[in-house]
């Protein structure tokens, strides 16, 4: 079953907090933006590429709109 997905430009603060496979990338901070949302998962995009399996923290204030996820 497919989830609705909202799509919505936002800008998402994400913090790297591991990579294994591009040890330079561990610790920056920087600014993306949202593409979409859904209950389960967000895409973003980034200027940096990004590993797959790289830990992330991400925080999204949408201070106009209540979406319960």
């Amino acid at each position: 079953m497919r989830l609705d997905r909202i799509e919505r430009e936002e800008s998402v603060l994400v913090d790297v907090i591991n990579c294994m496979r591009q040890r330079d990338l561990n610790d920056p901070s920087m600014t993306c933006q949202t593409v979409d949302v859904s209950e389960e998962g967000m895409q973003f995009s980034s200027e940096l590429d990004i590993p797959v399996n790289t830990r992330l923290e991400l925080r999204l204030d949408l201070e106009t709109s209540l979406y319960r996820l």
